[in-house]
Formats: C-alpha cells, structure tokens, sequence
C-alpha cells in the first residue's frame, strides 16, 4: 500500500499492544519485532512513521533508539511521561503531543497556556516537538482552551 499511494505519513497505532499490557519478554517476542518491520518499511520507502502510542510506553522507551535516528514522529497521549522520553531519545527523534485532554476539557486557558509553556520549556522544540491534543483532541474541547494551546506555541516561537 505505501509503495501504491506514496504518503508522506503512515500512522502506526500501538495502543492495543503497548508494553504496559504485558511483561518484558512477552512484548519484544510478540510485538516489538513486527512493530520494528513496520516502521522499518515506512523508512525504507521515505514515508514518516508516525507512532501513535497510546497508554504507557515508559519501560520501553528505550527500544525505540533501535529505529534509525532522525526518522520517526513519537505521537503521545499523557500516559507515557514525556520529558522522561526526551532525556532518554534526546534527538533521535521528533515527539508530539502531551497537551492531556483532561486539560483541554476541564481546564482553563491560563492552565492549557501554562502546560504547553512549560512542555515545550522541558521538551524542547529545537530537538523536534508537535504541540498537540495527546491522542485526540475531546469533542468536549473548550474553544478557548483550544486556542490558548495554539497561541502559547505561537507566543513562544515568537519570544
């Protein structure tokens, strides 16, 4: 299919095998070894992988330096602590996401202003960030939570 369509990106989802669903041993026999094929297709064919991982990748962040370096887009949804994974991958590859939908739904916009100022303070966007909704941005959003998300980047990158 990626050599037929040529996308730019391919999501590749690995919420329904995240490592905090099974042991060590378990995960790099039966997962890691087909999700690493996959990814390695998609790098071999100059299509992005974006690795949508859902749940708790913590114990695992690590493996990821297996992927070749500067070629992925690690997505993240709040579960997996990600100033942790930037310490650990340092460049090797891009991180998106964090911006907890809980915040986005419940919050205020001084709190999501806050958060996103901080992630990318901690983060780093020299080293490759995508502020984002961690996972799906909720249907039930406040606009203005929304919206102090985007301008706490743009405000940044301006400073």
């Amino acid at each position: 299919m990626l050599d037929a369509i040529h996308p730019i990106g391919a999501w590749i989802g690995g919420w329904r095998a995240a490592p905090q669903l099974m042991n060590h041993e378990t995960w790099m026999e039966f997962c890691w070894p087909y999700l690493h094929k996959y990814i390695d297709a998609t790098v071999e064919r100059g299509v992005l992988p974006i690795l949508h991982f859902d749940s708790c990748w913590d114990r695992e962040i690590e493996t990821l330096l297996e992927l070749p370096a500067q070629t992925c887009l690690l997505m993240l949804d709040g579960f997996t602590d990600m100033r942790r994974a930037r310490s650990i991958l340092g460049d090797h590859m891009a991180l998106m996401g964090d911006v907890p939908a809980t915040k986005l739904a419940f919050g205020t916009a001084d709190e999501v202003y806050d958060y996103v100022t901080s992630l990318i303070e901690d983060v780093g966007s020299s080293t490759g960030l995508v502020v984002s909704s961690g996972c799906d941005c909720p249907l039930n959003a406040k606009k203005e939570n929304v919206e102090a998300m985007i301008q706490a980047t743009v405000d940044y990158h301006i400073a």
